[in-house]
């Protein structure tokens, strides 16, 4: 099992890497004491990368479905423009 203070320098390394700033090995220690101290004790979840993108799918889709309902008045070609089904399309335009 990964160790909480190996994901937490793995996530300065992302940081590091995905921002080109290079952050100084004090700040990083510091910032290891203070997530320790707010989330000591605490069970974390990450979920696996397929299931947040499905989720951020989801919401792609609504916000394509609501652009093409602002031009489109049926749901049937709203479906055929965003490219799904038209059960799905009036599932997203009904908030469900």
């Amino acid at each position: 099992m990964t160790e909480v203070m190996d994901v937490i320098r793995d996530l300065m390394q992302f940081i590091r890497e995905e921002s080109g700033i290079d952050i100084s090995t004090d700040i990083a220690r510091r910032v290891e004491a203070r997530a320790c101290a707010t989330y000591g004790g605490e069970r974390m979840y990450l979920p696996k990368l397929p299931k947040l993108q499905s989720q951020q799918g989801i919401s792609r889709r609504q916000r394509q479905v609501q652009m093409a309902k602002a031009e489109l008045k049926k749901t049937r070609d709203i479906a055929e423009k965003v490219g799904i089904s038209q059960r799905q399309a009036r599932r997203i335009l009904n908030g469900k």
